[in-house]
């Protein structure tokens, strides 16, 4: 059995040139958050949802608690799975801080994406500074946390069957990124779209300008109205800015 399809669940559909959009959750989240965006790409990106450890079709496996090993265990499936086709990378969250770590891997060895979309996540060299690590947090607190974020149903918030299989894997999810300290990386040759809520106090809009200072090939920064989920409501938005950034639109430094 190929083990690389844990990480990509579904179909791969057919063959095309199109380019692959490979596309990381957000912290708790798995590969079903994206199931939408691959109608909605069609024609223009081959939509890949990345299924990391710990949930879904993959909550057998433990989380990982550490974003450096993580990165490394994805390196060589999307490496592999990109193949000689273009590609680009989307993570929202902590998938944005897992898919700059994957794109300077890929960097190093020549197989950079020809775009990294970062989404509700402060630039990587920033300090954390979370006075409370969410991780270390009761899980009456961690529940809390999750509700005031807004990005889990309260169905699921309210059942104890499903909390269990939840729990560990956000905490695990938190202490990946609250525990990450930005290595000395090179700059990157790859341009960045970085996009944020407006209302989102995890994550001012203040923290995206400083994406900038991590390329050398251009970063465009783009707020929308709402909290940390902002894409959930804002997906048409969000795709339309990433559909011109893979057709030829420049990535530039302006910011709106």
């Amino acid at each position: 059995m190929n083990t690389d399809r844990r990480w990509f669940p579904g179909s791969p559909g057919e063959p095309s040139e199109r380019t692959q959009l490979f596309c990381l959750p957000h912290g708790g989240g798995g590969a079903s958050a994206y199931r939408e965006w691959r109608d909605k790409l069609a024609g223009i990106a081959d939509v890949v949802p990345v299924q990391p450890p710990g949930r879904e079709g993959r909550a057998a496996e433990p989380a990982e608690w550490s974003m450096t090993a993580l990165a490394e265990q994805l390196f060589e499936p999307l490496r592999r799975r990109a193949g000689d086709r273009p590609y680009a990378i989307f993570g929202h969250s902590m998938g944005a801080l897992l898919g700059y770590e994957v794109t300077v891997a890929l960097a190093a060895v020549g197989r950079p994406p020809e775009l990294l979309v970062a989404s509700g996540a402060p630039a990587p060299q920033l300090p954390v500074g979370t006075e409370r690590p969410v991780h270390r947090m009761s899980e009456d607190e961690l529940v809390g946390h999750l509700r005031e974020l807004a990005g889990t149903p309260d169905s699921v918030l309210r059942n104890a069957d499903l909390l269990s299989l939840l729990v560990p894997t956000v905490r695990a999810d938190f202490a990946a990124c609250e525990t990450y300290v930005h290595p000395p990386h090179p700059v990157l040759d790859v341009p960045l779209l970085v996009l944020g809520g407006e209302q989102d106090t995890g994550v001012p809009p203040a923290t995206l300008g400083p994406w900038r200072e991590r390329t050398a090939a251009g970063c465009a920064v783009h707020t929308f109205p709402g909290g940390h989920f902002y894409h959930f409501d804002r997906t048409d938005e969000v795709l339309a800015l990433i559909a011109g950034a893979l057709t030829g639109d420049p990535v530039t430094g302006a910011t709106r």
